[in-house]
């Protein structure tokens, strides 16, 4: 008899009404090797914000509602789970120092709340709606002028530069995963905490790829 249930190899989102602190699932709307993103509600003003939960492909599992490690994975679900914690930690605050010193990081998607559910993290987003930055350059006429492209350039920069602050890294940004808001303005999605395991891309620098670690590069602001 085997010393472990069978489980799910790939884990599949919460179903559309579950609950995670005082916010209530609808659909999920995206996932990536990190988790899932949700639509949701505050429940108690009905106002509309985006869930994201941590569950990373290979590492975890869904039995029922909860989030558990596959055999063998304990360990490392335990390091990633801390290493998720601690970059959504430094995150929100970096979006709280800027707006203490009225210089909001409009390039930052805002975290509203964060807990735990299920045997894993949750954080809450302001929602950012929009297209990314591939989507608009991809548009044909009617590209920003240079002015807005500096702009955007600046404000990611400086949020940027508060995450390396914290001793934090976003290793993720590309045309596909920087966002231009409804409002003109650009954001920046949660990263990845480990962009190594995500699939090779031309954006990645040298000591993000696994031939970069093994040449014992390392990463750093």
């Amino acid at each position: 008899m085997s010393p472990h249930p069978a489980i799910p190899s790939v884990p599949v989102p919460l179903a559309p009404g579950s609950c995670l602190g005082a916010y209530e699932l609808g659909a999920c709307h995206g996932e990536d090797l990190d988790g899932f993103d949700y639509d949701a509600v505050e429940r108690h003003s009905g106002r509309a914000v985006t869930i994201r939960e941590g569950c990373p492909v290979g590492l975890v599992a869904r039995v029922g509602a909860q989030v558990v490690p596959v055999p063998g994975a304990e360990d490392d679900f335990r390091d990633w789970l801390a290493r998720w914690t601690r970059l959504t930690g430094h995150w929100e605050q970096a979006g709280r120092s800027a707006d203490l010193a009225r210089l909001a990081h409009s390039a930052l998607v805002r975290i509203e709340a964060r807990g735990e559910a299920n045997g894993t993290a949750w954080v809450c987003l302001s929602p950012a709606t929009g297209r990314t930055l591939r989507q608009v350059a991809e548009a044909g006429p009617g590209w920003p002028d240079r002015a807005t492209v500096d702009a955007g350039l600046h404000a990611c920069c400086n949020a940027v530069e508060s995450l390396h602050r914290l001793g934090e890294l976003h290793g993720s940004l590309t045309p596909e995963r920087v966002v231009v808001l409804d409002s003109g303005t650009w954001c920046l999605p949660l990263p990845d905490t480990d962009p190594s395991r995500q699939p090779l891309s031309p954006w990645l620098a040298l000591e993000q790829t696994e031939a970069g670690r093994l040449a014992g590069l390392v990463t750093g602001p």
